[in-house]
């Protein structure tokens, strides 16, 4: 009989690299991806690259404004997913 899942093997797939560490997509598959990271990993704060390398600033400020704009909002410290 296979054991249930324990609440830490989700975390284990995080740090060792089984599971995709980037999220690519609509603002709601992005705010979907962390709500799912964040019960995984409760976070209290989040780095990305504002520019990524070998991008030029204007060519990111687009997807930076839209991630401000429809992504972060959701996120609000009254938003935020519990773990």
């Amino acid at each position: 009989m296979k054991r249930p899942p324990r609440p830490t093997d989700d975390l284990e797939i995080w740090l060792d690299g089984r599971r995709p560490r980037h999220l690519i997509g609509t603002p709601d598959e992005i705010a979907a991806g962390m709500e799912a990271m964040w019960r995984v990993v409760p976070l209290t704060h989040l780095i990305i690259p504002a520019v990524p390398a070998g991008m030029r600033p204007a060519d990111t400020t687009p997807w930076l404004e839209c991630f401000a704009a429809e992504v972060i909002p959701r996120f609000r410290d009254e938003n935020v997913p519990s773990a």
